[in-house]
């Protein structure tokens, strides 16, 4: 892994844009206000044989990402039961994880001492960031 994303992650904040994103990937009203209010927290992890794991939970639901770079997968989107095919790339320092067929893709980024998470659908994206999650604060 080129950058060090391994650990837990919690939200610190989030631009003002987020409920514009998931209003333009199709999100109900309700369900924009509920992922809204919610402070997820990440886990990221690695085992053996290059698979990356991240699991996002909220007080609503849990997701898991289960891959590994370069090849396609099968996985929900956090507001979609189905799954759907994506692919994750490194480009440079930066992980990108598209939806393929759907133009939403997720980047993070390690910046300073936070996980920036860009989450974009066509023209509209939104950031969020993360704190590295300590004992306490877990």
């Amino acid at each position: 892994m080129a950058v060090d994303f391994i650990g837990n992650w919690k939200l610190d904040s989030t631009e003002d844009n987020f409920d514009a994103f998931l209003k333009d990937c199709g999100v109900s009203w309700a369900w924009r206000k509920a992922a809204c209010s919610v402070k997820p927290t990440v886990l990221i992890s690695e085992e053996e044989g290059g698979t990356l794991v991240i699991i996002t939970k909220t007080t609503y639901r849990s997701q898991e990402l289960r891959f590994v770079v370069g090849e396609q997968f099968l996985s929900t989107i956090p507001w979609e039961a189905g799954e759907h095919p994506m692919k994750a790339e490194w480009d440079e320092a930066k992980l990108v994880i598209r939806v393929l067929g759907r133009d939403i893709s997720f980047t993070r980024e390690v910046v300073g001492d936070q996980l920036v998470l860009t989450q974009t659908k066509g023209n509209t994206s939104t950031r969020r960031y993360f704190k590295k999650a300590t004992l306490e604060s877990q």
